[in-house]
């Protein structure tokens, strides 16, 4: 899928059930992360953003069956208003964040948060925007820093998990 499917893809979100079915409600919740970006002169800025996954080509392609098929990239993908290029030599920090598990999402228990942060140097080269900045979407890359945080988490037995996320392909 290349970026301009996820235009698509934004427009369905309005619809959850053509996104995800009546056997998981929690997927779409699953999908969404907060961002935050703080520029040098005290303000920030917030949104949403969704987990956009490129997945391996099948390892039998005339299989009728699931098959397994690794992740090859994932993106968090947000508004390009959020990032605010015009500014992006003031960024000072950009953040998503994971919901860690145990906390229902719906629940009464206030849900916790895993921050992931990138300076503006690194976001700079994870940060893909197409040049028509009418189209307010911008994509990073964030597959290896869900692995790393997934697998510090892990190895902290004082720590609580990360919760599950889900992607669209």
């Amino acid at each position: 899928m290349k970026l301009g499917q996820v235009l698509l893809l934004v427009g369905l979100l309005g619809f959850p059930n053509a996104v995800c079915g009546q056997n998981d409600p929690g997927l779409l919740t699953r999908m969404t992360a907060p961002v935050e970006v703080k520029y040098s002169d005290g303000t920030t800025s917030s949104g949403t953003g969704f987990f956009f996954q490129e997945l391996a080509p099948p390892a039998n392609p005339n299989s009728t069956t699931p098959q397994w098929r690794a992740v090859t990239k994932l993106f968090l993908i947000t508004n390009r208003h959020v990032i605010q290029p015009q500014r992006f030599e003031q960024i000072t920090e950009f953040t998503f964040f994971l919901r860690k598990t145990g906390v229902a999402p719906t629940g009464s228990t206030p849900t916790e948060w895993f921050p992931i942060k990138l300076q503006r140097a690194e976001l700079g080269r994870r940060l893909h925007l197409l040049p028509n900045t009418q189209i307010d979407v911008a994509a990073v890359e964030v597959l290896d820093l869900i692995n790393e945080a997934t697998r510090s988490q892990v190895a902290d037995e004082h720590s609580s998990s990360l919760g599950a996320w889900a992607a669209v392909s």
